[in-house]
């Protein structure tokens, strides 16, 4: 007796293959900041004028928050720009000596909110001042540059194995319904 591949069991071995070698699209990989002007942790001889934020992905229009606390308050000035991933937030002019916190909630291209903070200090050693803070609201929890739990872009490693798991029952599933189908076969 010759045994033939059902069609079913090679769709699926194909497919398995296919996933395999190409990933899966996580519907985990969200914006993550890229890099900072000024950097976090930077010591700035001179106040900067504004504070850019780059990000691994576009960033939506709506939903930009970006506050910047020193030694005097609040510092920023006008609304948050948004040109792609860069989200670049004025600041007032002639910030005081001192330690400031860049606090960020943005809105990926994908709809999921990412929030941060860095910090930065102007004319005094990092260690010498603490910044005032005031978090901005947010329902997720915070990304730091130095925090990133996967490159941005990387396969969730569960997110392969569920796809595996779904493909193998569906297989399973699709096995046995395709034989009891076949009259005069057990």
């Amino acid at each position: 007796m010759r045994l033939r591949p059902r069609p079913l069991v090679v769709l699926g071995a194909v497919l398995g293959v296919l996933l395999g070698m190409f990933g899966v699209a996580t519907a985990s990989a969200h914006a993550t900041l890229e890099s900072s002007v000024p950097a976090d942790g930077a010591n700035l001889p001179a106040p900067p004028d504004r504070v850019t934020l780059t990000f691994g992905e576009d960033i939506a229009t709506v939903g930009v928050a970006v506050l910047v606390t020193g030694p005097t308050g609040t510092v920023t000035s006008g609304a948050p720009g948004v040109r792609g991933p860069v989200v670049t937030q004025r600041l007032t002019p002639g910030l005081s000596a001192g330690a400031y916190a860049v606090t960020f909630r943005v809105v990926s291209a994908d709809g999921h909110p990412v929030s941060g903070q860095i910090h930065f200090t102007v004319g005094v050693p990092a260690s010498t001042t603490t910044a005032r803070t005031s978090p901005v609201p947010t329902s997720s929890p915070s990304t730091r540059v130095s925090d990133r739990a996967a490159p941005p872009g990387g396969p969730a490693p569960a997110v392969p194995l569920g796809v595996a798991a779904l493909v193998l029952a569906a297989l399973i599933v699709g096995s046995l319904a395709w034989r009891r189908r076949r009259p005069g076969r057990r």
